[in-house]
């Protein structure tokens, strides 16, 4: 069931209101980075990570563990320094898809951003464990607005334009060329594999394709840590497709083996995650490819 909306903030008491928490169920464990809400035979776990920041928890205590988002677009958490792996509760919530919740210097005072339903990807060590959860894509377009102190104009409007666009970019691209008879896999919902569609074309050519969108003609545009890995990797078989003039007649501009042809222009910049910026001139000047 549902009970969140992915990038919206809540307190604790809209948490309780909204599953219903009698009051002598509030607070307590609540107030920890990890709660296992019981209701009836149903386990409901939260995760709430504070990143950047220290925490408060039960009497007032400061909390600093190194919680972040990693280079893959995972939230790297980090438990109690008692817990274990073999642990009851831990074992009950490795094998969950906890509620993740996090707080930044950002976030709103008193509230917490909803990330969504975690899974787990790997869990290392006791006393205390570390692990590493896949969240939603959606939830990471939206993170970069989690440390505005560090972006300056462009990069706010980069960051607004990904966040509007993307989803739309990727929907464009999806039906166009399922049109023109490519074989699509659709991986925009699988974490950290850097890029969003697996495909094969006409001529029997396979491409791994990471999409990017802008509403009117080509702006600046972000790539992970993670994309830029894989394309290296990929090379000439990574293509970077770059929907521009989204609110009126797109037009699809790929770029093939990105990592070579861009590793002398991009810009590193660390928000939550690190991404490598390349500029609208140089995707203009550099060597787009045809594709049909």
């Amino acid at each position: 069931m549902g009970y969140f909306q992915i990038n919206k903030e809540y307190k604790k008491s809209d948490i309780y209101k909204i599953l219903n928490v009698p009051i002598k169920r509030q607070g307590g464990a609540w107030l920890k980075g990890h709660h296992n809400y019981i209701i009836g035979k149903k386990h409901l776990h939260f995760i709430f990570a504070n990143i950047g920041t220290v925490g408060y928890g039960l009497n007032q205590k400061i909390y600093d563990y190194n919680n972040y988002i990693n280079e893959n677009g995972q939230l790297v958490w980090v438990t109690q320094k008692d817990r274990k792996q073999k642990n009851i509760i831990m074992k009950s919530l490795l094998s969950s898809s906890p509620y993740i919740f996090i707080n930044t210097k950002s976030t709103n005072k008193g509230y917490w951003l909803f990330m969504g339903n975690g899974i787990v990807s790997n869990v290392k060590g006791n006393n205390p464990v570390k692990i590493i959860w896949d969240i939603s894509k959606k939830s990471l377009w939206y993170l970069s607005k989690y440390d505005l102190e560090n972006e300056d104009k462009k990069e706010i409007s980069i960051r607004k334009n990904a966040t509007i666009t993307g989803d739309k970019a990727e929907k464009i691209f999806e039906v166009e060329f399922l049109k023109k008879g490519w074989k699509i896999k659709n991986k925009t919902d699988d974490h950290g594999l850097g890029y969003d569609f697996d495909c094969i074309d006409n001529k029997n050519n396979r491409f791994f394709v990471e999409i990017k969108g802008c509403r009117n003609d080509i702006e600046n545009i972000r790539m992970t840590e993670k994309e830029w890995e894989v394309s290296k990797i990929k090379k000439s078989n990574y293509l970077l497709c770059v929907v521009s003039n989204i609110e009126a007649s797109p037009r699809f501009n790929f770029y093939s083996d990105p990592y070579k042809l861009f590793k002398e222009k991009i810009v590193p910049r660390q928000i939550i995650s690190t991404t490598l910026h390349i500029k609208k001139i140089d995707l203009n000047l550099l060597k787009k490819i045809g594709i049909s």
